[in-house]
């Protein structure tokens, strides 16, 4: 009998930890990941140490800096394009490390042993989002090379070239478009907590993801088809904002040089 009321005292006991549990897990706030990763971004205790704004920008650097640093072995050279046409040609010195892997690859390098780390890939676009990433991350020696392969050398142009074209000459305008008002965070689910957990798994998560094929690039035609959809903003200097103007409505941001 007392076997049995010791059974029943511990089932009890059991069973009341995990109701409490439970409510304790339901009493739980829900976590606003974006909020949260905002306020990191923007606090002291960001990577950086500091707010990340546009002052910070941009980050790219030339060819011809890239070559300069080069010679003296200052620039670490993280070319990110496929590996077919890094073994076709690259640049001395540089390594071949694929856009999902280039984070963990960043953290074995001695920034000490650099002035700069300069991302490249075919015309720049996705070594200045790899760059952007990075520098988020606390990587502020990280830059993207400007206009990527195609300006290192002629054989590569091409994919500059033949993308050039002026089907929008026609609508370019001078009429500056006020700043919209702020909208709605988008909805962040990373599982964590914290600032520096939710960037970190977000930025894996990008890396992974890649840059073209509408992950982080949109077509001009995809974007004049659905303009309604898409807040566009201009990141010229202002008197090219204004001459030779600019298609559509696009807000304009300072660079940094102003």
């Amino acid at each position: 009998m007392k076997k049995l009321n010791y059974l029943v005292i511990i089932g009890l006991l059991f069973g009341l930890l995990f109701v409490t549990s439970c409510k304790k897990d339901e009493n739980e706030p829900e976590i606003n990941e974006s909020e949260v990763l905002a306020t990191f971004l923007e606090s002291s205790d960001s990577p950086l140490g500091k707010d990340f704004v546009s002052t910070d920008m941009p980050s790219i650097m030339s060819a011809q800096e890239v070559h300069t640093l080069n010679l003296t072995g200052k620039v670490y050279i993280i070319d990110s394009r496929a590996a077919a046409d890094f073994n076709t040609s690259h640049i001395e010195n540089a390594v071949n490390v694929p856009m999902a892997e280039v984070y963990n690859h960043v953290k074995t390098i001695n920034m000490a042993n650099y002035d700069k780390v300069a991302i490249i890939c075919y015309s720049g676009q996705t070594a200045a989002s790899i760059a952007s990433l990075l520098r988020l991350m606390g990587y502020g020696k990280v830059w993207s090379m400007k206009f990527g392969m195609c300006v290192w050398n002629q054989d590569f142009s091409g994919g500059w070239n033949n993308a050039i074209g002026d089907a929008y000459a026609t609508q370019f305008t001078s009429t500056a478009t006020n700043k919209g008002p702020a909208g709605e965070l988008p909805n962040l689910n990373t599982g964590k907590t914290t600032g520096m957990e939710i960037l970190e798994a977000r930025v894996n998560t990008l890396l992974t993801e890649g840059y073209g094929n509408g992950v982080a690039a949109i077509t001009n035609q995809t974007l004049s088809g659905n303009l309604s959809s898409y807040y566009i903003v201009n990141y010229w200097p202002t008197g090219q904002y204004s001459d030779p103007g600019h298609v559509w409505k696009q807000f304009s941001i300072l660079q940094k040089s102003q």
